[in-house]
């Protein structure tokens, strides 16, 4: 199973060959995402007039039998754990990113795949970058 950052969504949106080539690899493994994933999405294509794209993504999570884990104690815990354990001047990884990293490691997901350079030297679950 592989975990999936909100980036791989918007990359592949924008025809990037490696998010699409990624969303194919979680057609054949599957996937797992936070549920924050679409709080991201749907804010941000908001923010830029494009919510019809967000309708287009979820249709893609559903086609693609992606997991939405909800954020759960365990979740919310390890997320805390993993901010107080990264975040850094250097590193500025967001709460939701740390929400994101902890529904990929309490998934069991073999990899997280992003595009966030934060997510660089996290040690509790292999780091792909888009």
């Amino acid at each position: 199973m592989i975990a999936l950052d909100t980036y791989v969504f918007f990359e592949a949106m924008n025809k990037n060959e490696r998010a699409i080539k990624v969303l194919k690899e979680v057609k054949e493994k599957g996937g797992v995402i936070s549920v924050l994933v679409l709080t991201e999405l749907y804010y941000h294509l908001s923010k830029r007039n494009l919510v019809e794209e967000y309708y287009k993504i979820r249709v893609i999570i559903d086609e693609l039998n992606i997991k939405i884990i909800p954020v759960t104690e365990e979740i919310a815990e390890l997320a805390g754990k993993l901010r107080a354990k990264y975040y850094s001047k250097e590193r500025q990884i967001s709460f939701i990113d740390c929400i994101h990293l902890a529904t990929a490691i309490i998934s069991k997901a073999k990899k997280f795949v992003t595009g966030d350079k934060d997510f660089l030297g996290i040690e509790e679950i292999k780091v792909e970058l888009i």
